[in-house]
């Protein structure tokens, strides 16, 4: 399976080891997308809804997630449930990782995680 796929795939459908995969894909993702965010981007607000941008929007764009899977994630993700996908707690603490190094380096305040 493509990291994309991995990352949308309904999480009971994957094996132990497509989990722990997709874990380490969430996480360094995460690190990526920060990596590359501005500093007022590091400064804002991380969620759920930042996962849909990062990975379910290009999963869709790839043809890797259909439209229904799509809407079942912002469903997920606009209410707590999104939280509850260890992926995408991976992603976001990937996220938040990198930006506390780089506010170490820099200083500044604490990302807003929701």
């Amino acid at each position: 399976m493509t990291r994309l796929e991995l990352l949308t795939a309904p999480l009971e459908g994957l094996s132990i080891q497509q989990r722990v995969q997709a874990l380490i894909h969430a996480r360094e993702l995460g690190l990526e997308v920060a990596e590359a965010a501005t500093p007022r981007e590091l400064h804002g607000r991380v969620d759920a809804g930042t996962w849909l941008r990062h990975v379910v929007e290009p999963a869709v764009a790839a043809g890797v997630l259909a439209p229904d899977g799509a809407r079942e994630w912002r469903r997920r993700c606009r209410g707590a449930e999104g939280l509850s996908d260890p992926r995408v707690v991976a992603f976001l603490f990937g996220w938040y990782e990198h930006a506390l190094l780089r506010m170490g380096e820099v200083g500044g305040d604490p990302v807003v995680l929701d």
